[in-house]
């Protein structure tokens, strides 16, 4: 799904709506990433944390809106095996909007 939606744009710079659902030690899950342009939505998508963390800080449960560039990365599939996936890099002009209530999260 995630591969039907964002392919089209490779290369491309987007704008973006999204919040923060699960952190590692160095990649943010976002969750229901909306791409503003089109309307259309992915359910998730990994971004770095590091760089993230260091220019924009982290609040959870929180909509913001940000632009940033497809990409594709080779990653598995439910049966381990490898497949080609279009992710979301450098991410850019974050601005935090409106908490989710409870039930949103």
């Amino acid at each position: 799904m995630r591969e039907d939606i964002l392919s089209p744009y490779l290369g491309q710079r987007r704008s973006f709506k999204a919040h923060i659902s699960r952190m590692t030690e160095d990649k943010i899950l976002l969750k229901d990433v909306t791409d503003l342009e089109t309307g259309d939505t992915v359910n998730h998508a990994w971004i770095s944390r590091p760089h993230f963390e260091k220019k924009y800080g982290l609040r959870k449960h929180v909509v913001f809106t940000f632009t940033g560039k497809i990409i594709q990365y080779l990653g598995l599939d439910e049966d381990y095996n490898q497949v080609m996936k279009n992710g979301i890099t450098k991410v850019r002009k974050v601005r935090y909007h409106y908490k989710l209530l409870r039930r949103q999260r």
